[in-house]
């Protein structure tokens, strides 16, 4: 329902590599037009130009180290607070998303702390 009827949507995030030798090119879309021809050599597949295209540089979407959330939050469950995310499994979308089911299943006693 994102999308007009007969459209996708496609959200390219790229490697830690791609995106700091890109951070600060100022022509995004010269960005777009590279990811755009990345992104269909690795679907193998023409794809039409995109009908719009936002690019965001994000400093610190891919933290170097990552902090230690058993620690952290054996010091703030008791008080019903938790800390999850990417700054605790190193800045994957998905591993972000699992550690957060993780933690909620820890503060609601689901799982063991």
């Amino acid at each position: 329902e994102r999308t007009p009827q007969g459209t996708g949507l496609l959200i390219a995030q790229m490697a830690p590599q791609y995106s700091k030798d890109h951070w600060k090119l100022p022509d995004e879309q010269a960005v777009v037009r590279d990811v755009a021809s990345l992104v269909a050599a690795l679907l193998e597949e023409a794809l039409p130009p995109p009908m719009f295209s936002d690019v965001q540089h994000w400093l610190y979407a891919l933290p170097s180290d990552k902090a230690n959330a058993d620690v952290v939050n054996m010091q703030t469950m008791p008080h019903g607070l938790a800390f999850c995310g990417d700054g605790f499994v190193g800045g994957r979308v998905h591993l972000a998303l699992e550690h957060g089911v993780q933690v909620a299943r820890q503060l609601i006693g689901l799982e063991p702390h």
